[in-house]
C-alpha cells in the first residue's frame, strides 16, 4: 500500500468508532486479500497440473480408449498405416465386435508361458484374439486392407472369418485343426502356415486338406462356403502356396529339378484356377545360386499386392536372402538383399511395392528393404514379448503413427517416458500445492474484532 492511499484511508477512519473500523482494518483487509489471491492461485495451478498430466498420460490412448466403443462406419475404409512403436499395455482386453480395420496380427507372451495372437490398431492398441492356442500352432490371418481377419477357434474349429468394420463373425464349422486324438472336420488347416487373402478380401486360401484327398488348399469365403484346391501327385505336384495372383488365380512355387541341369534345382511358380487347373507355369531365373534346398517350404514365397512379383525368402540359420522375381517372365527384378537376424518361421510381405521381412532383434520386428538394405520399421518394447508379425498390405504401405521424436528407438527410458512425465508432473503440481497451502498457514492469524458496544482502549 503507497503512503498515499494509506493516509487517505487514516484520515477516513480516524473519527470512526472502533466497533465500525477497528484500528487494524487495512493490514486485516490486506491479507485476506492475499488469501483469495493464493486460493486462486491453487485453483489454477490444480487445474493445470491435472490438465498435463491428462494430456501426457491419456491424450496418447484417446484414440486407442475411444476404439474400445465407438463402431467403424459399414463403409468404412480401409487400415491407413502402421504404430511406429508399440509400448507396454496396462490392460488388455478382449477384441470387440467393431474396432475398425487394424494394421497387424501379433503373436506375443512371457517368456516361459503360453503365446497368444493380438490385434494391433494403427494407433499401437492391441486387443486378444477370441482364439485360444491350438495344440499344432494354427496361424491367424489378415486381409489386405486390415478390415477381415481368420483364425481358428480352438484344436476342432470353427474357422471363424471376422469383419471389423461391420462386427460380423461367420462361423465355418466344416474347418478344424489337427488338434486332438482324431481329425472330426471335413476340413482341416495346417499348423504353422501362412494364410493368403484375395485382393478383393472376398476369399482366404490357406495350406490345408479335405478327408480322402491329397494336400492341397482351403479357400474360404467370407458368406462362409469352403472350396478345395487340390495341389496334385507326383509330377502333378505344385508345391507351397504362394499367395493369388488375382482374384480367382493361385501361385504355388516348387522346387524342380527337371531343368537342363537336374543336379542344379530350379524354382518353379505355377498359377492355377480354384478348380486346381494349370494355367501358366514360370522358371524363376535366379542369378546367383540358392543358399540350399531346404528352404523351399511354406514360409518361402509371397506374391505382391499388384500379383506381378514373387518375393522368395531363404534362410540359412539366422540369416537370409531376400531375391524378387517378375511373374511375367521369371527374371530376377532386384539383386539378393543380405538379412540378418531373419525370423522365421514368420511371413514376409510388403509394403506397397517393397518387401517387408520379418526380423528378430532382442524382439520380434519388421524390416523394409530399402536400396538393398534392411530398414526397421516398427520398435517394439520387450515386455510385450512379440515373437512374429502378420501385417495388412495396407497398413505397411500407409504413414507410420506414434514414433514423435522417439522413431524406432529401443533405449528403455523411452518405453516409460509418458509415466515418467505424468510423475513429475504430478509430484510437482503436488509439491507447488503443499507449499502454497502451508503458506497461507502461516499468515499471521487476524486479532480478535471488538464486539459492537466493546470498550476500546
Amino acid at each position: 500500500m503507497n503512503a498515499p492511499l494509506r493516509d487517505a484511508l487514516d484520515d477516513l477512519v480516524t473519527d470512526v468508532a472502533a466497533h465500525v473500523a477497528p484500528p487494524d482494518l487495512g493490514p486485516r483487509a490486506w491479507r485476506a486479500g492475499r488469501r483469495r489471491r493464493a486460493r486462486r492461485r491453487f485453483a489454477l495451478g490444480t487445474l493445470v497440473a491435472a490438465a498435463a498430466i491428462f494430456a501426457v498420460a491419456v491424450t496418447p490412448f484417446a484414440g486407442q480408449l475411444r476404439s474400445l466403443y465407438v463402431t467403424a462406419d459399414a463403409e468404412g475404409r480401409g487400415v491407413g498405416g502402421y504404430p511406429e512403436r508399440i509400448p507396454h499395455q496396462w490392460w488388455t482386453g478382449t477384441l470387440p465386435d467393431r474396432p475398425g480395420p487394424v494394421a497387424s496380427l501379433v503373436k506375443a507372451g512371457p517368456d516361459h508361458g503360453p503365446d497368444a495372437w493380438y490385434a494391433v490398431a494403427e494407433t499401437g492398441r492391441r486387443w486378444r484374439l477370441p482364439a485360444p492356442p491350438t495344440g499344432y500352432d494354427n496361424y491367424p490371418a489378415i486381409s489386405r486392407d486390415g478390415r477381415r481377419i481368420g483364425y481358428l477357434r480352438g484344436d476342432h474349429g470353427p474357422y471363424v472369418i471376422h469383419d471389423l468394420v461391420t462386427g460380423t463373425r461367420t462361423e465355418i464349422t466344416a474347418v478344424g485343426g489337427r488338434g486332438g486324438p482324431s481329425i472330426t472336420t471335413p476340413y482341416v488347416v495346417e499348423e504353422q502356415s501362412p494364410s493368403f487373402w484375395s485382393p478383393d478380401g472376398r476369399w482366404l486360401a490357406q495350406h490345408g486338406v479335405q478327408r480322402d484327398e491329397p494336400w492341397g488348399a482351403v479357400v474360404l469365403g467370407v458368406d462362409g462356403s469352403v472350396t478345395f484346391v487340390r495341389n496334385g501327385e507326383g509330377d502333378g505336384y505344385k508345391g507351397f502356396l504362394a499367395g493369388w495372383v488375382n482374384t480367382d488365380e493361385l501361385l504355388w512355387v516348387k522346387m524342380s529339378r527337371s531343368g537342363d541341369t537336374p543336379s542344379v534345382p530350379d524354382l518353379v511358380a505355377t498359377v492355377t484356377g480354384l478348380d486346381g487347373q494349370p494355367r501358366r507355369t514360370i522358371t524363376l531365373n535366379r542369378s546367383s545360386p540358392w543358399l540350399g534346398e531346404s528352404f523351399a517350404g511354406q514360409w518361402t514365397a509371397t506374391v505382391s499386392p499388384d500379383g506381378r512379383e514373387l518375393l522368395i525368402v531363404e534362410q540359412d540359420d539366422f540369416a537370409g536372402i531376400v531375391r524378387r522375381f517378375s511373374l511375367l517372365d521369371g527374371h530376377e527384378t532386384a539383386g539378393p538383399a543380405a538379412v540378418p537376424d531373419l525370423n522365421m518361421p514368420c511371413a514376409a510381405g510388403w509394403a506397397g511395392s517393397t518387401p517387408a521381412v520379418p526380423i528378430y532383434d532382442d524382439v520380434a520386428t519388421t524390416a523394409v528393404l530399402r536400396d538393398g538394405e534392411p530398414r526397421t520399421l516398427v520398435a517394439v518394447e520387450p515386455e510385450v514379448g512379440a515373437k512374429c508379425f502378420l501385417w495388412a498390405a495396407d497398413a505397411l504401405s500407409g504413414k507410420a503413427h506414434g514414433g514423435l521424436l522417439l522413431g524406432t528407438s529401443t533405449a528403455w527410458w523411452t518405453w516409460w517416458l509418458r509415466e515418467a512425465a505424468a510423475a513429475s508432473l504430478l509430484v510437482g503440481g503436488g509439491g507447488w500445492a503443499v507449499r502454497r497451502w502451508r503458506r497461507s498457514r502461516r499468515q499471521v492469524a487476524a486479532p480478535r474484532v471488538n464486539e459492537p458496544g466493546a470498550a476500546t482502549t
